[in-house]
């Protein structure tokens, strides 16, 4: 078990990245456990009476061999900068706009420091080139023992399975050592690439939030996906 409990206190705005994955040459993968819409930054959720949890990284970095999810450093502060250029990227996510390189550093300064608060993110990396894809992270409220997924991924990334590999990877994570009984993952209801990754993902349609949360001025409904631990787990059934 990797959460630690924590004081029950409210719980200070957090960076949650719906998963916002839109694929395709004109929808980009992106992931924040809101299966589409995914607030990958500068999160605004606010958890009211929930106990704070300190997510503890892995020893060794996930991977399946095809791709590796590693902790995030200052040296990737350029690529997450120039993968926020795409329109898409900041349109479903919490990402900001035109992020700057020194903005991108802030990013994953915070992101490092959230982790003491359990929202652990990473890196998606190809295993044999290292070259950058996006990112995935999960959140962890201890008091419900229940994640959240969040993603996104730079273009060229998209529409080669990569999502639903790096979710795979975190649900294998999130289940078998943090200890988490039920994983979430949220879409935006036009997002239907992210939609179809929690399908692949072997994700259960549980309804329509309406209204969920702000997210940057608006209030869009978000679609709920949920995975238990017992439910089957394609990634680890399909060759490759």
């Amino acid at each position: 078990m990797v959460i630690r409990r924590a004081p029950l206190r409210r719980r200070e705005l957090s960076p949650w990245c719906r998963s916002a994955t839109v694929i395709t040459a004109a929808e980009p993968v992106i992931g924040d456990s809101r299966g589409s819409l995914t607030a990958t930054d500068h999160d605004a959720r606010d958890h009211l009476g929930m106990a704070e949890s300190s997510l503890t990284p892995p020893h060794q970095d996930l991977t399946d061999g095809v791709i590796r999810l590693r902790l995030f450093g200052a040296e990737d502060a350029q690529w997450v900068a120039v993968a926020c250029q795409d329109s898409l990227i900041p349109r479903f996510t919490f990402m900001d706009e035109g992020l700057s390189p020194e903005g991108a550093a802030e990013w994953i300064q915070k992101s490092k420091e959230r982790w003491l608060t359990g929202n652990g993110r990473f890196a998606i990396v190809e295993c044999d080139s290292n070259r950058p894809l996006g990112q995935i992270g999960l959140g962890v409220p201890f008091i419900q023992l229940t994640g959240e997924v969040y993603y996104w991924l730079i273009p060229e990334a998209r529409g080669k399975g990569m999502a639903t590999r790096a979710v795979g990877l975190i649900a294998d994570w999130g289940f078998d050592s943090v200890g988490i009984e039920r994983l979430t993952l949220l879409a935006h209801p036009e997002n239907a690439k992210s939609q179809r990754v929690a399908i692949r993902c072997g994700f259960t349609r549980e309804g329509v939030l309406r209204a969920y949360e702000p997210i940057k001025g608006t209030r869009p409904d978000l679609v709920s996906w949920s995975l238990l631990p017992s439910d089957p787990r394609p990634w680890n059934q399909q060759p490759g």
